[in-house]
């Protein structure tokens, strides 16, 4: 018999899809780098750090999920074009981050469309998409040369 927190093969391929998703992010990835930056940028590498840590939060959440219903969680390994961003500045990492995070969350709509048979999954999917929006708020206000707000929203 199933546990209560049994899942499809699908959710769990797609809960893992999250994890690498989020794991293997471009903000975590910068997370332990010091990009070049412009005097005064100390708060948009922050802003890229708290999304770091928000990301390797949903993966706890996501992994505690499918962990509980006795799956193997699935971390892959980080973009190879990712090395191509070391040494470049911080206004270039920002825009890129974006865009993948942009990116991000058109692939989070569409596993949020395939989870209607799993409640727990499609929760947190949607708390990651949450996320999700709040970091695109927060870059998309370093790009037009605010303060960025506070980004971390990890539920």
């Amino acid at each position: 018999m199933p546990s209560a927190t049994s899942l499809s093969p699908n959710a769990v391929d797609l809960l893992n899809r999250l994890v690498a998703m989020h794991c293997r992010s471009l903000p975590v990835y910068l997370a332990d780098t010091t990009p070049w930056g412009r005097p005064g940028q100390s708060d948009t590498l922050k802003v890229i750090r708290e999304m770091a840590a928000d990301h390797l939060a949903t993966v706890d959440l996501l992994a505690e999920l499918i962990s509980e219903s006795g799956e193997r969680v699935e971390t892959g390994g980080f973009p190879l074009v990712f090395t191509c961003y070391n040494d470049l500045s911080l206004d270039f990492l920002v825009r890129k981050t974006l865009e993948f995070q942009e990116r991000d969350l058109r692939e989070i709509d569409d596993f949020i469309a395939q989870l209607a048979d799993a409640p727990r999954a499609l929760a947190l999917a949607q708390e990651i998409r949450g996320s999700a929006l709040a970091h695109i708020d927060a870059l998309d206000e370093i790009i037009r040369g605010g303060t960025p707000a506070d980004s971390s929203s990890t539920g």
